[in-house]
């Protein structure tokens, strides 16, 4: 029965410090439930106290590492998918990246760099080669871009099913950014690996903001 009494006044206690509540309305609660042990609950409220700053700290952290985001610039609509252009130029961009979506989602690698802005290489690009995995039990395969794109080199005895993410695996890129997912897998008996078309994650003639990973 203690052990429940002290579980609720624990719940209760931590909620009325979350929110807020004036620090004399904390303690007159915690004596009401336990009129001899208001230093011991100071105490535990000073406590939460520390570790709430302390997880202040790491979210403004993990806030300021974030990959710098930036526009998409607009391009004619019979343009093509295969590139785009982004306002990263040379002065805030050093070094060939991937680009990313703010959902941690595979767009392409930056191609040209010029003074205001980038030229970026999407899965659409017939140049595009990249290491792969697939599905939850990482199985290895080999992207290949273009209008339809396609993940080759699938070893014959993998399993791999239809709906399959297909994550990246290729050095020098962020490792495990979603590329899209398995839509057809086409098989040759004559052929010792598989092919798989795929579904991009990512909606090029949508994007707005994208993120760039050196």
């Amino acid at each position: 029965m203690r052990f429940w009494s002290y579980t609720i006044a624990i719940i209760a206690l931590t909620g009325i410090f979350i929110w807020g509540t004036p620090t004399g309305l904390k303690l007159k609660a915690a004596s009401l439930i336990f009129p001899n042990s208001e230093n011991n609950l100071q105490s535990e409220i000073e406590q939460l106290k520390i570790q709430i700053e302390s997880l202040k700290t790491e979210i403004f952290n993990d806030e300021i590492t974030q990959p710098d985001s930036f526009k998409v610039y607009g391009s004619h609509p019979l343009r093509g998918l295969q590139e785009i252009a982004i306002e990263a130029g040379s002065s805030n961009l050093e070094v060939a990246a991937a680009i990313v979506s703010n959902r941690n989602l595979f767009v392409g690698v930056v191609k040209k760099v010029f003074s205001t802005y980038s030229v970026v290489s999407t899965i659409f690009d017939p140049s595009i080669e990249l290491a792969v995995r697939i599905g939850t039990e990482q199985r290895d395969g080999f992207l290949k871009g273009g209008s339809s794109p396609r993940i080759t080199m699938i070893p014959k005895e993998s399993e791999v099913r239809v709906g399959d993410i297909v994550l990246t695996a290729s050095a020098g890129l962020p490792y495990g950014l979603n590329i899209g997912r398995i839509i057809e897998i086409q098989e040759d008996i004559n052929m010792p690996f598989k092919e798989a078309l795929i579904a991009p994650s990512v909606e090029i003639n949508k994007l707005r903001d994208v993120q760039v990973s050196r």
